[in-house]
């Protein structure tokens, strides 16, 4: 417990995750609206807007890094989350400490 007037970090049970279902959407193709990284190197934006232009889709892509595209995807905002990288193999970099 804390101290009179300190704070302190708690947490709350939550419930069990609902299943997620996917719907589909009167949208209009030219309604729709996807996101993407901003980057133009963790992203390939050519082909996502080939894939936008094959679909229909005119609205310019909502591009954005970090994790505010999920944020943006759960509000509602852009329809489709386009994550194409442009290595065949995406590899994360991971930086370990070194040891003697």
């Amino acid at each position: 417990m804390p101290e009179e007037g300190g704070r302190a970090a708690g947490s709350l049970p939550l419930p069990p995750p609902e299943r997620l279902l996917l719907k589909e959407t009167d949208k209009a193709p030219e309604d729709l609206r996807f996101c993407e990284s901003f980057e133009a190197a963790h992203s390939n934006h050519e082909l996502s807007g080939r894939i936008a232009s094959s679909l229909d889709i005119s609205r310019p892509p909502l591009r954005m890094d970090s994790q505010v595209k999920y944020g943006v995807m759960a509000r509602g905002d852009a329809d489709i989350y386009l994550r194409l990288p442009h290595a065949q193999v995406y590899m994360r970099p991971m930086y370990l400490p070194m040891y003697k």
